[in-house]
C-alpha cells in the first residue's frame, strides 16, 4: 500500500473518444509480447473502422512489433493511436473497460470489482476527426 498513488480528489474523465473491452487473456498476450520483443510502448490504434493493439518502439521504427486486431470502430472518419507506456499498465489481472480521451488520458475500470485505474497517454498520442 505505501508505494501506491492514490488521488487527492475526484477524477472527473474528459470526454472519451474510445471505449472497448480489455480481457485479461489478451492483455497476458500483449505483456508477453512486450517482454519477448522488449518494447516498452502500446499503441491503441483505431483505423479504418478496426481498432488494433500493437507494440511499437518509438525510437525505433524498424523494430518487429506485434499486433492484435480487438474490436471495430463505427465512426470510420476517425483515426487515433494513443500511446501507452507498458510499465504504466500495472494493473490487478482481469477484464477491464478501457475508455480513452483525447485530452490524453486512460481508465480502466475492472468489470467484476470496484476498481479503476487512470493512466496518462504519451505526447505522441495522436486523435483525428475527419
Amino acid at each position: 500500500e505505501e508505494s501506491l498513488t492514490y488521488p487527492t480528489k475526484n477524477i472527473i474523465m474528459p470526454s472519451e473518444e474510445v471505449v472497448f473491452v480489455l480481457d485479461n487473456t489478451t492483455f497476458s498476450k500483449i505483456k508477453k509480447a512486450a517482454s519477448t520483443l522488449g518494447h516498452e510502448h502500446l499503441s491503441i490504434v483505431g483505423k479504418e473502422g478496426t481498432l488494433t493493439l500493437s507494440l511499437t518502439d518509438l525510437e525505433n521504427k524498424t523494430k518487429n512489433t506485434f499486433a492484435m486486431d480487438i474490436d471495430s470502430i463505427e465512426d470510420t472518419k476517425v483515426s487515433f493511436n494513443f500511446i501507452i507506456n507498458i510499465q504504466n499498465i500495472k494493473i490487478i489481472p482481469g477484464d477491464y473497460t478501457v475508455t480513452i480521451s483525447s485530452r490524453l488520458i486512460s481508465n480502466f475500470k475492472n468489470k467484476e470489482i470496484p476498481l479503476q485505474y487512470w493512466i496518462a497517454c504519451e505526447k505522441e498520442s495522436t486523435f483525428n476527426q475527419s
